[in-house]
C-alpha cells in the first residue's frame, strides 16, 4: 500500500519542467524538482538511486538549495511523506521543522 501512495503522490506532482536528472559519474544517479515561486522556493522531489544513497548527495543538494533560498531572503519548502523516515531523518538533520501534516489517504 505504501508504495501505491507514494507512487500517487509523485505523478500528481511530477512537473517535467521542473525535474531535472542528477548525475555522477556520468550515469543518472536520480531526480530533482524545484520549484521557484515570488515567496519561496519548493524542493517537490529529490529521489537518489537506492545503490548511491548514503554517500552525502541529497545533503548537498539541500545544502545548495537552503544557500540559494538564503541568498534570495526566501524560505525554502517540501513536504515528506509519512512512509519515508529516512528523508524525514534527513531533513530534520539540515534543520527542516514540521509545520503541518496532512491526514494519510487509504
Amino acid at each position: 500500500m505504501e508504495n501505491a501512495e507514494q507512487q500517487d503522490y509523485f505523478r500528481r506532482g511530477f512537473e517535467p519542467a521542473a525535474t531535472q536528472i542528477i548525475i555522477v559519474d556520468a550515469r543518472d544517479a536520480g531526480r530533482l524538482g524545484v520549484t521557484r515561486q515570488p515567496g519561496h522556493i519548493y524542493l517537490g522531489v529529490l529521489e537518489i538511486l537506492p545503490e548511491l544513497q548514503g554517500r552525502g548527495l541529497g545533503t548537498a543538494i539541500v545544502r545548495d538549495l537552503q544557500a540559494e533560498a538564503k541568498g534570495a531572503g526566501l524560505p525554502l519548502r517540501l513536504q515528506v511523506l509519512k512512509t519515508n523516515p529516512a528523508a524525514q531523518r534527513l531533513y530534520e538533520r539540515l534543520g527542516f521543522q514540521l509545520t503541518g501534516a496532512t491526514p494519510a489517504t487509504t
